[in-house]
């Protein structure tokens, strides 16, 4: 489904694998079984922002060099896996020869302290500073590079679409990678053997990384927003027959990744729906993509106790961005799937549909897309301490909070079906503390938060209405005939049996004492209505562990067949 965006009186286009896309077929068609609620109704208030840029208030302020190496180890931070554009020489030089520099180098500097202040978000303070650096570096790249294009050039508008995609501008982030790509391609960084012929002229593989980086943040921009690449496919040569840097293998995994994501974006825009083989297909090429992922990437184990080092503190946000873009290429595959499914499920539910043909590898598919928003959910989890634990910077996650958000209408859809498993509503809070956490650096995590805060709310309305529904139903048809009540001093003292314990009532006792005490968010709401869920806030997950959960062993094996997990254990200290 295709969406136009109303942004400040002007029409924007939002293609299919949007989450937005989603989250308008959600509210059209939940409307009919819940009714009128904030989130069904909620068309007006757009989650897509995009704002204006902060007014810079001191063009003067001057930062030292201890400060600068700060903010540039913050960029490398955000950055991790997702962007590879100056060497540990350049940094050596950027930093200590800044006096010297081309006027090109200076904006690109200027440029990663702006990203690198962006996402350190510590303050009034670094909100200036990061529109500061913004700005001198914006008024740079209009003067006269587009009419002096260079490899310093295309490098420098990757560096503005980044911040300008943290910032909320999505459609000014667009347009500077599409300046980027026309460059590269005048430059001939399309060209396979160019970076080999130039290679004493620009250094050692600056070519490539540069166009690499152009290449990951094409397919991750295009594919949040629905929109095609501005990089021609055709262009693209083969990531396999091109040498890698082995110091950067979250970069080299997400290239590759984004390869496949792209193959996916292709396939689903052609408006045409999708089948089961070629999802398969595409979920075995991803499922290849991630097998052969070094075990660096599938492992990270640290201390919680403890901050981590600077090393760390890149390796896991890079890890974080390959699980995420596997995670969000799985989602996209299989979520026409799901959405079949579970609609088809509703109708069943509500009695507009008694007869109907299950298919089951469509069944199995949309498994799958609900395994892969639950993985994103206990990422969410993970990282959040981490972040929490060692101040990490999450004032420009553009990337990461829209795939979270995507994740987060999947569990809320799933559950607003009637997926009863305990795991959903952990991996729905997951992913709301995960936006809440950044939505004071970031306009746009708040939109995503307090949309599926008002989703939260529809599903227990929903709950409330089928939990009366079915009362209505059973008390025309049956009575209570005998009630018996026991006397408690009696029972005490023994002269009456104990009735047997009843676990169902317990819970649903002890979900709404915890609601009303205002505890918890989503499973305490949805445990107050529905006796058979748990409260989210009574449960821990020791005891999670120890149940046995029959409805996970239906299904799980189908899948894992397509599904890897990405672990961090917050536990042990890293080796």
């Amino acid at each position: 489904m295709i969406s136009s965006v109303l942004l400040k009186s002007f029409l924007v286009y939002i293609g299919d694998t949007a989450s937005l896309s989603f989250l308008d077929f959600l509210r059209r068609h939940l409307r009919q079984y819940v009714g009128a609620t904030p989130f069904t109704d909620g068309e007006r208030q757009n989650p897509m922002l995009e704002t204006d840029m902060a007014q810079v208030t001191s063009v003067g302020m001057h930062l030292n060099l201890e400060e600068e190496e700060a903010l540039f180890r913050s960029y490398s931070e955000a950055t991790s896996g997702l962007l590879h554009l100056f060497s540990s020489t350049d940094v050596n030089e950027l930093m200590e020869m800044r006096i010297e520099l081309k006027r090109e180098d200076l904006a690109a500097h200027d440029m990663a302290l702006a990203i690198g202040s962006q996402a350190r978000a510590s303050g009034p303070r670094d909100a200036q500073i990061a529109a500061m650096y913004f700005s001198r570096a914006q008024s740079m790249a209009f003067q006269d590079m587009l009419t002096h294009t260079s490899l310093t050039m295309v490098r420098l508008f990757i560096l503005l679409a980044f911040f300008t995609l943290g910032a909320c501008q999505h459609n000014a982030a667009f347009m500077y990678l599409g300046v980027a790509s026309k460059a590269a391609i005048v430059l001939g960084l399309h060209q396979p053997m160019s970076w080999k012929r130039l290679q004493k002229t620009d250094g050692p593989n600056l070519r490539l990384r540069i166009w690499h980086s152009l290449c990951i943040m094409d397919v991750l921009t295009g594919s949040i927003l629905g929109r095609p690449c501005t990089v021609p496919r055709a262009t693209r040569h083969d990531i396999h027959a091109l040498p890698l840097d082995p110091n950067q293998p979250a970069f080299n995994a997400i290239l590759k990744g984004a390869a496949l994501l792209d193959d996916v974006c292709r396939i689903l825009s052609r408006g045409v729906i999708i089948d089961v083989a070629t999802a398969e297909e595409l979920l075995q090429n991803l499922r290849l993509w991630s097998q052969n992922l070094p075990t660096c990437l599938r492992r990270f184990s640290w201390n919680h106790e403890s901050p981590l080092g600077t090393v760390a503190r890149q390796s896991f946000l890079g890890r974080v961005h390959v699980s995420g873009v596997y995670y969000f290429s799985v989602i996209l595959i299989t979520r026409p799937f799901l959405t079949r499914h579970l609609m088809a499920k509703l109708r069943r539910d509500s009695g507009h549909e008694t007869q109907t043909t299950v298919n089951p590898k469509e069944a199995g598919l949309a498994q799958v897309c609900m395994s892969s928003a639950i993985y994103m959910g206990e990422l969410c989890r993970k990282t959040v301490t981490a972040v929490t634990t060692s101040i990490l910077p999450f004032g420009n996650m553009c990337l990461f909070k829209t795939w979270t958000f995507g994740a987060g209408l999947i569990l809320g859809y799933s559950i607003f079906a009637g997926e009863p498993r305990y795991k959903f509503q952990e991996a729905f809070s997951g992913v709301c503390e995960m936006l809440k956490k950044i939505c004071d650096a970031s306009p746009q995590s708040r939109q995503y938060s307090e949309t599926l805060s008002t989703f939260a709310d529809t599903i227990s309305a929903y709950r409330r209405q089928t939990s009366h529904k079915a009362c209505r139903m059973v008390d025309q048809y049956v009575d209570q005939i005998l009630v018996i009540d026991v006397d408690q001093e009696l029972s005490n003292q023994g002269d009456i049996a104990p009735a047997p314990h009843n676990y169902t009532s317990s819970a649903s006792a002890s979900a709404s004492s915890g609601a009303s005490r205002g505890e918890g968010g989503l499973g305490d709401s949805i445990a107050s209505e529905d006796p058979s869920l748990l409260s989210l806030g009574q449960v821990d997950d020791n005891w999670f562990a120890q149940q046995s959960w029959d409805d996970e062993q239906t299904w799980e094996g189908v899948s894992m067949q397509f599904l890897d997990n990405f672990a961090i254990d917050n536990g042990t200290r890293i080796v």
